[in-house]
Protein backbone atom coordinates (compact mmCIF):
# COMPACT_ATOMS: atom_id res chain seq x y z
CA UNK A 1 0.00 0.00 0.00
CA UNK A 2 1.58 3.91 -0.98
CA UNK A 3 -0.09 6.31 1.74
CA UNK A 4 -0.01 9.99 0.15
CA UNK A 5 -0.15 13.05 1.75
CA UNK A 6 -2.28 15.96 -0.04
CA UNK A 7 -2.28 19.08 1.84
CA UNK A 8 -4.40 21.52 0.56
CA UNK A 9 -5.79 21.59 -3.41
CA UNK A 10 -9.24 21.10 -3.58
CA UNK A 11 -9.38 23.07 -6.49
CA UNK A 12 -7.72 23.32 -10.00
CA UNK A 13 -5.27 21.09 -10.08
CA UNK A 14 -5.49 19.47 -6.35
CA UNK A 15 -8.98 18.55 -7.22
CA UNK A 16 -8.03 16.21 -10.69
CA UNK A 17 -5.22 14.64 -8.66
CA UNK A 18 -7.69 13.19 -5.88
CA UNK A 19 -10.29 12.31 -8.41
CA UNK A 20 -7.48 10.19 -10.16
CA UNK A 21 -6.05 8.97 -6.78
CA UNK A 22 -9.20 7.68 -6.04
CA UNK A 23 -9.61 5.43 -8.15
CA UNK A 24 -5.89 3.82 -7.29
CA UNK A 25 -6.40 0.91 -5.30
CA UNK A 26 -2.84 0.74 -4.66
CA UNK A 27 -2.80 4.02 -2.81
CA UNK A 28 -4.67 5.01 0.25
CA UNK A 29 -4.67 8.83 0.20
CA UNK A 30 -5.08 11.30 2.89
CA UNK A 31 -5.91 14.95 2.39
CA UNK A 32 -5.82 17.54 4.33
CA UNK A 33 -7.58 21.47 3.79
CA UNK A 34 -9.07 24.40 6.17
CA UNK A 35 -12.93 23.42 4.88
CA UNK A 36 -13.53 27.07 3.72
CA UNK A 37 -16.99 27.45 3.70
CA UNK A 38 -16.83 29.48 0.06
CA UNK A 39 -15.25 27.11 -1.42
CA UNK A 40 -16.92 24.02 -3.52
CA UNK A 41 -15.38 21.08 -1.77
CA UNK A 42 -16.56 18.22 -4.01
CA UNK A 43 -13.41 16.61 -2.96
CA UNK A 44 -14.54 15.61 0.47
CA UNK A 45 -17.50 13.21 -1.56
CA UNK A 46 -15.02 11.04 -3.14
CA UNK A 47 -15.13 7.62 -1.51
CA UNK A 48 -11.68 6.49 -0.74
CA UNK A 49 -9.96 9.75 0.19
CA UNK A 50 -9.67 10.07 3.57
CA UNK A 51 -10.50 13.48 4.65
CA UNK A 52 -9.25 15.99 7.42
CA UNK A 53 -9.93 19.12 8.47
CA UNK A 54 -6.33 21.05 9.59
CA UNK A 55 -5.15 24.48 9.41
CA UNK A 56 -1.76 25.23 8.73
CA UNK A 57 -1.58 28.63 9.93
CA UNK A 58 -1.98 27.40 13.76
CA UNK A 59 1.52 25.83 13.22
CA UNK A 60 1.64 24.16 16.80
CA UNK A 61 -2.07 22.50 16.12
CA UNK A 62 -0.56 21.30 12.29
CA UNK A 63 2.25 19.83 13.62
CA UNK A 64 0.19 17.62 16.08
CA UNK A 65 -2.39 16.92 13.69
CA UNK A 66 0.61 15.52 10.84
CA UNK A 67 2.10 13.34 14.10
CA UNK A 68 -1.26 11.64 15.10
CA UNK A 69 -1.92 10.95 11.20
CA UNK A 70 2.13 9.38 11.23
CA UNK A 71 1.28 7.17 14.35
CA UNK A 72 -2.22 6.33 13.31
CA UNK A 73 -1.01 4.59 10.32
CA UNK A 74 2.40 3.79 11.99
CA UNK A 75 4.65 5.62 9.72
CA UNK A 76 7.91 5.29 10.37
CA UNK A 77 11.31 4.06 8.14
CA UNK A 78 10.24 0.88 7.31
CA UNK A 79 5.91 2.20 6.66
CA UNK A 80 6.44 5.30 4.91
CA UNK A 81 4.66 8.12 3.29
CA UNK A 82 4.93 7.57 -0.14
CA UNK A 83 4.42 10.82 -1.23
CA UNK A 84 3.90 14.59 0.32
CA UNK A 85 2.07 16.91 -2.19
CA UNK A 86 1.93 20.25 -0.63
CA UNK A 87 -0.63 22.65 -2.98
CA UNK A 88 -0.68 25.16 -0.13
CA UNK A 89 3.01 25.60 1.37
CA UNK A 90 4.85 28.84 -0.08
CA UNK A 91 7.18 29.82 2.76
CA UNK A 92 9.26 28.84 4.87
CA UNK A 93 7.08 28.96 7.86
CA UNK A 94 4.12 27.29 5.93
CA UNK A 95 6.99 24.18 5.56
CA UNK A 96 8.36 23.75 8.51
CA UNK A 97 5.82 21.83 10.52
CA UNK A 98 6.22 19.27 7.38
CA UNK A 99 9.83 18.91 9.10
CA UNK A 100 8.73 16.26 11.48
CA UNK A 101 7.54 13.92 8.73
CA UNK A 102 11.13 14.13 6.86
CA UNK A 103 12.55 12.38 9.84
CA UNK A 104 10.08 9.45 9.11
CA UNK A 105 12.23 8.73 5.64
CA UNK A 106 10.12 10.03 3.32
CA UNK A 107 10.12 9.10 -1.12
CA UNK A 108 8.64 12.32 -2.35
CA UNK A 109 8.01 15.54 -1.65
CA UNK A 110 6.14 17.75 -3.75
Amino acid sequence: MKYILVLGGSQFMGKSLLERLNDDPECETHYINRNKSYWNNEVKLLKNIHYTFGDRDEAKDFMSLLKYLSNKLKIDERNQWHTIIDFTGFTPKDIFPLSILQNKGNNKFL
